[in-house]
C-alpha cells in the first residue's frame, strides 16, 4: 500500500453499509475525472464493508473532501493509529506520541470512547487518559487558535484489547445540510431519504425527471435528491478547522458532479397547512437563485393531484406516518398505495416502509434495505409497479443515460 494513503471510515446507519460503499464508487468516478491530481485509483482504497460503516484508504485531502459529496454518511473519521493495547500506561504514551498540532486547535476536545472484550473497559478512564496525554503534546508543541465554531472530537475504539483512534473530519453530523429551518412533526433524516433516491437511481439507470410525494410533510423525500449530485459548501466542517489542511482545500471544492445538470421536477403536498408552509419555505432555502422546477398543493392527495399523471422516468416516494410517529390506520395504508400507483402511474415507487416486511402492492419490489429511523425499524423499499398486465420496465422508457452503476 502506497505511503501517501490513509485510513478512512465512513459511517452509516445499520443496513446502509453496501449502499454506501456503491455511492462512494459511482461518485468517485466523477470526482476522479474533477479532481485528477486529488483522488487515488479505485484500487488503491482496498473498500470494504464492515458492520456499521466502510473502511477506505485513501489520501488524506480526498478523504476530506468526501465530506462535500457523499449524502448517506452520518460522519467520515480518519483513523489516526491502531494499536494492541491492553493497560492505561500503553494508551497515554500511545497518545502521547501522535502529531496533534497537526489536527487539533486550542478548545474542547470530545472523546467518544467504547470498548467490547477488551482489559480497559472504563469510559470515564479512557477519556482522562486520552486528554492527559493530548495536555501533554501541549506543553510540547503549541496547539493554534481555532477559526470555526466545530466541534473537535476523537473516538476511540476498544476491541478484543485492539485500540483504534480515530479523528471527526465532518464536525457536525452530515445529515445537518444546513438548509432546512421549518420541520414538522417526526421528521425523516435525510441520510435516509438519500439513500432511498440513490436506491431509485440505481434501479431507474438515470436521474428521474419528476419526483412526486403527496404525503411530503416538510420535504425530506423530495429535497434530497435535487442535491444529491452537487458539491456542498452550505456548512463547514470540522477538517477545514484542521492546521495542516492546505487553504486551498478549505475553499474548495466548487465542482457538483455531472449527473447535478439533469434537475427533477418537484411534485410535493400534504394535508396539514403547516407541512406546505414549511415545503415552500425550505424548497426557497435550498434552491436559492437555481432554477428548480416545485410545485406544492395543500389538501387530500386524490382531491388535489387529481388530474397529475406522472410521465417516463417518475418517482412516486412515500414516507407514511405510521405508529410512534403519528397515529394513522395501518391496515388503510396498502390499499391508499395501490390506487397512488393506479392513479399517478410513476416509474417506480418508492417507500420507507415501518418494520421489516414491505407491504403486498401490485409490483414487484426490486430492492430493499432494512434499517433504522430514530430508533423505529424500517424498511427502504423500491418497487416496480404493474400497470395492466405489465410492469414498468425500462425498456418502456425514453431513451435513458448510460448507467453509472
Amino acid at each position: 500500500m502506497k505511503q501517501d494513503l490513509y485510513s478512512f471510515f465512513l459511517v452509516t446507519a445499520p443496513g446502509l453499509e453496501e449502499l454506501a460503499l456503491e455511492e462512494w464508487r459511482v461518485k468517485s468516478q466523477f470526482l476522479r475525472e474533477l479532481y485528477p491530481q486529488l483522488m487515488s485509483p479505485e484500487q488503491d482504497a482496498c473498500a470494504r464493508t464492515v458492520i456499521g460503516g466502510v473502511e477506505l484508504f485513501l489520501k488524506e485531502a480526498e478523504g476530506w473532501t468526501l465530506n462535500h459529496y457523499l449524502r448517506l454518511p452520518t460522519r467520515i473519521l480518519q483513523r489516526l493509529t491502531t494499536f494492541q493495547c491492553n493497560n492505561y500506561e500503553r494508551l497515554e504514551a500511545k497518545v502521547r506520541h501522535l502529531e496533534w498540532h497537526q489536527y487539533l486547535r486550542q478548545g474542547e476536545i470530545e472523546v467518544h470512547p467504547s470498548y467490547h472484550k477488551s482489559y480497559i473497559n472504563r469510559k470515564k478512564g479512557i477519556e482522562e487518559c486520552v486528554l492527559k496525554g493530548i495536555d501533554h503534546c501541549q506543553k510540547h508543541q503549541a496547539l493554534r487558535k481555532a477559526h470555526l465554531n466545530e466541534p473537535q472530537s476523537l473516538f476511540v475504539r476498544f476491541f478484543n484489547n485492539e485500540c483504534t483512534i480515530s479523528l471527526d473530519t465532518s464536525g457536525h453530523l452530515l445529515h445537518r445540510r444546513g438548509y432546512k429551518t421549518l420541520t414538522v412533526e417526526a421528521p425523516l433524516r435525510e441520510t435516509l431519504a438519500s439513500a432511498l433516491y440513490f436506491m431509485c437511481y440505481l434501479e431507474l439507470g438515470e436521474v428521474p425527471q419528476q419526483i412526486f410525494d403527496p404525503m411530503a410533510g416538510s420535504g425530506t423525500l423530495v429535497f434530497e435528491p435535487l442535491h444529491f449530485w452537487q458539491v456542498w459548501r452550505r456548512r463547514s466542517y470540522a477538517y477545514q478547522n484542521f492546521p495542516c489542511a492546505p487553504k486551498v482545500l478549505v475553499t474548495e471544492p466548487t465542482q457538483s458532479l455531472p449527473l447535478s445538470t439533469t434537475r427533477p421536477a418537484v411534485l410535493a403536498g400534504d394535508l396539514d397547512p403547516k407541512a406546505v408552509e414549511a415545503l415552500r419555505g425550505n424548497f426557497a432555502a435550498l434552491v436559492k437563485k437555481e432554477k428548480f422546477a416545485g410545485e406544492f398543493r395543500e389538501g387530500d392527495w386524490n382531491e388535489v393531484w387529481n388530474e397529475t399523471e406522472l410521465g417516463a422516468g417518475s418517482i412516486l416516494v412515500i414516507n407514511p406516518p405510521y405508529n410512534k410517529r403519528l397515529a394513522t390506520d395501518m391496515a388503510s395504508l396498502p390499499r391508499q398505495l395501490n390506487r397512488m400507483i393506479e392513479k399517478f402511474h410513476p416509474t417506480i415507487f418508492a417507500t420507507v416502509w415501518p418494520g421489516r416486511q414491505l407491504p403486498d402492492l401490485k409490483g414487484t419490489w426490486v430492492r430493499q434495505i432494512s434499517t433504522t429511523n430514530g430508533g423505529v425499524p424500517v424498511t427502504l423499499g423500491v418497487l416496480r409497479p404493474t400497470v395492466g398486465d405489465h410492469s414498468i420496465s425500462r425498456t418502456n422508457l425514453a431513451p435513458e443515460f448510460p448507467e453509472h452503476n
